[in-house]
């Protein structure tokens, strides 16, 4: 059984990715961070550390996957990953232009999907059809550019990370995906290690070469799961529903508002919430609302009766997070005006 695969990949992902992290640091090798108008953070923090995160996955995941049947169905998902943090980290230097930086999320994305959908395991026809494979790319650079808005603050980013990916090892375990399930576990151990340096106050930022690497993971494992292993893209949904909702929300807000909303900002309900709570309490909030909502998705997965109330019961719970944060802020503005 691949069980102490597991046990071995992951602790020894957490190692490579602290050490890794930490020569970077002691060398100087990251980008420096200079805050802005838009920042969260007063101080200049290097940004880059996600180069970490994704050199732990690829080099031990992809040293595991040599072993296990899954190889081929992985390959691309790992060359995603590859090529999203080679985008993130000349974007985190240079400030790439949006569209080469977005045609090249979709093409990456489209080339996965295809052998996902073209290759499925022990079947020889496609696995998703060209309207539902369309679907499934634009919900994979969706997820990746979500996860990238979502990286503004101390431990919130890789705390997502942990949890969802944690969630993914637990779920492919079940349904003895030995591929998918040590990639997850693996990227779980090294998005912990980062927040040995990302913790409130940071040492550290993931930048972009994190944030975009680490999305489109999420996002590839959320198709392969859905076409290869009956898990419904509801209950992935439901996992990620905390950055989901937040990125969905502010953006379709800030475009009926007539704003230019492709513009970089700081009007995501984490950050409003920042006007009233301390960040590392509003990182706890979204870690217990994550441990909630990844209980709700894998009560969806295997019990197809409840999809109806999971999905009502988590959107409601999303709901109250937005009217916690718009009632914080109103008593914020009552007090400045009394």
């Amino acid at each position: 059984m691949y069980l102490s695969h597991l046990l071995i990949a992951a602790p020894i992902a957490f190692a490579c990715c602290l050490l890794l992290l930490r020569l970077l640091l002691a060398r100087g090798w990251l980008h420096d961070d200079v805050p802005n108008l838009r920042s969260m953070h007063s101080e200049v923090v290097p940004r880059g550390g996600g180069i970490a995160i994704v050199a732990a996955v690829l080099g031990v995941a992809g040293t595991y996957l040599v072993w296990t049947t899954d190889f081929e169905s992985l390959i691309l998902t790992l060359g995603a990953m590859l090529v999203l943090a080679a985008i993130g980290w000349l974007d985190d230097r240079h400030e790439l232009k949006i569209l080469p930086r977005l045609g090249a999320q979709i093409i990456i994305t489209v080339l996965a999907i295809t052998w996902i959908a073209w290759y499925p395991a022990g079947n020889s026809g496609p696995a998703i059809g060209p309207v539902t494979g369309l679907a499934l790319v634009l919900l994979v650079v969706w997820i990746t550019n979500l996860f990238n808005f979502m990286d503004g603050m101390d431990g919130l980013a890789g705390s997502q990370g942990v949890i969802v990916f944690t969630t993914y090892a637990l779920w492919f375990y079940h349904a003895e995906a030995p591929g998918p399930a040590i990639v997850s576990a693996v990227a779980a151990a090294a998005c912990i290690a980062f927040l040995f340096e990302n913790w409130s106050p940071a040492r550290v930022f993931m930048g972009d070469v994190g944030s975009l690497s680490i999305g489109v993971l999420i996002g590839i494992l959320a198709v392969l799961a859905y076409a290869r292993y009956e898990v419904s893209l509801g209950a992935s949904l439901v996992l990620m529903l905390a950055f989901v909702f937040d990125a969905t929300y502010t953006l379709l807000r800030r475009m009926f508002a007539g704003e230019k909303w492709w513009h970089a900002h700081r009007t995501h309900l984490y950050q409003r919430a920042a006007a009233f709570m301390q960040h590392r309490h509003i990182v706890l909030v979204v870690i217990v609302l994550d441990l909630v909502l990844a209980a709700l998705a894998t009560l969806m997965l295997y019990r197809e009766d409840l999809t109806v109330p999971v999905l009502l019961a988590s959107l409601a719970l999303m709901v109250l997070i937005l009217w916690q944060v718009s009632r914080g802020e109103s008593r914020l503005t009552r007090g400045m005006t009394a």
